[in-house]
This record gives structure tokens, C-alpha cells and sequence, in this order.
């Protein structure tokens, strides 16, 4: 009988693993950028811009001594600027 309960448990039937939810460029933008600043309009600026805007934040974060965004972070929030 014990042999017959084992095939109940076998690994294959277990739940598959939780995966990470998808965090997106405003995700991004209200936690890291969002403590100094309101939640832009994303039509306020061409992509040229956002892209200076976000180049220039870079380099403000490093100067205030705040980890600036990583370049994932950083392409993340400029796609959610310029779409």
C-alpha cells in the first residue's frame, strides 16, 4: 500500500512555482522617480526628450548620492515615456 501512496506524490504533480509579476516603466517611475516627482505625461515631450530628461536624471541621482536606475530600469521607463 505504501508503494501505491508514493505514486500520489510524485514531484510532476506539484503546483508550478509562482512566477515574479512584470514590473513596468511606471512601475518603475512611481517608486524610484516618484518620491521627487508627479507622474509625468508621457505626451508632454518627443522621445528625443524623455531621453535627455532621463540621461540628466542620471547624472542628478549619482550627484545626490541616490543609486541611479540600471540601464534595464532606465530603457523600462524611457519605452513607458515614449510610447
Amino acid at each position: 500500500m505504501a508503494m501505491a501512496l508514493c505514486g500520489l506524490f510524485h514531484p510532476a504533480a506539484a503546483a508550478p512555482p509562482e512566477t515574479a509579476p512584470t514590473v513596468t516603466g511606471e512601475d518603475i517611475f512611481l517608486g524610484r522617480c516618484g518620491t521627487c516627482h508627479e507622474l509625468p505625461d508621457p505626451d508632454a515631450l518627443t522621445p528625443m526628450q524623455w531621453r535627455a530628461v532621463l540621461k540628466k536624471m542620471q547624472k542628478r541621482m549619482k550627484f545626490l548620492g541616490v543609486p541611479p536606475l540600471s540601464d534595464e530600469e532606465n530603457e523600462k521607463v524611457y519605452d513607458w515615456l515614449s510610447k
